[in-house]
């Protein structure tokens, strides 16, 4: 995946001087279809060229899934799956790439945090069951790469009075509060992600 930076040097030093992707800019169109069709065209930009893509992903990708993610109305599954078939299929579709980014290895010990906050609203228990879990693999996924930073996150939703500390182990800097007030719709599938977490570092423990 990686070979990209030994085999083109130059082209690799430079990257961040290459204006943005034809892909990425289909992330932005306003028509479902075009953005479903982006992400799968970035995931296939990322399987060819690898760690070349690494910050194009973290400007573009990373930020516009964010937005799109905010700006979400959750609504009961059954809502979703009648009246708004197409943006349950977008929302898959946005989540199968950032999983296939996450599965390329493009994801950095200090992108973790920037993956994690972006997932945030889609742990939130109104939208339906299928989008949750992928947010929830996505985010448990992480935990190899920076379990610090997830429990971290995780902490300031599931148990905000009790996030204040770093855990031992933790390198990471002090992050502000996620949410101006506590938002117990996420908190369940932020459990889920401890979980995780503690499963992690079990297994490290009993190496």
């Amino acid at each position: 995946i990686h070979s990209h930076t030994h085999t083109h040097p130059y082209t690799h030093k430079h990257k961040h001087k290459y204006k943005p992707h034809k892909q990425t800019r289909g992330l932005r169109d306003q028509q479902a279809v075009v953005v479903i069709r982006a992400c799968s065209a970035v995931s296939c930009a990322a399987r060819l060229c690898g760690s070349f893509v690494h910050d194009r992903i973290l400007k573009d990708v990373v930020p516009t899934f964010k937005a799109h993610f905010k700006q979400l109305r959750p609504q009961t599954t059954a809502n979703w799956t009648l009246k708004r078939p197409l943006e349950m299929k977008l929302l898959l579709a946005m989540l199968a790439c950032v999983r296939d980014l996450g599965d390329m290895q493009l994801f950095q010990h200090d992108d973790v945090r920037l993956v994690g906050e972006m997932c945030l609203p889609l742990l939130n228990s109104a939208l339906p069951e299928e989008i949750q879990d992928a947010a929830v693999d996505i985010l448990s996924s992480m935990v190899p790469l920076n379990a610090d930073a997830v429990w971290l996150l995780m902490m300031r939703i599931a148990a905000p009075d009790n996030s204040s500390t770093p855990p031992p182990s933790s390198s990471v800097p002090y992050m502000q509060p996620v949410f101006a007030a506590p938002r117990l719709e996420l908190q369940d599938n932020a459990r889920r992600v401890l979980q995780r977490v503690d499963e992690e570092d079990a297994r490290l423990n009993n190496l």
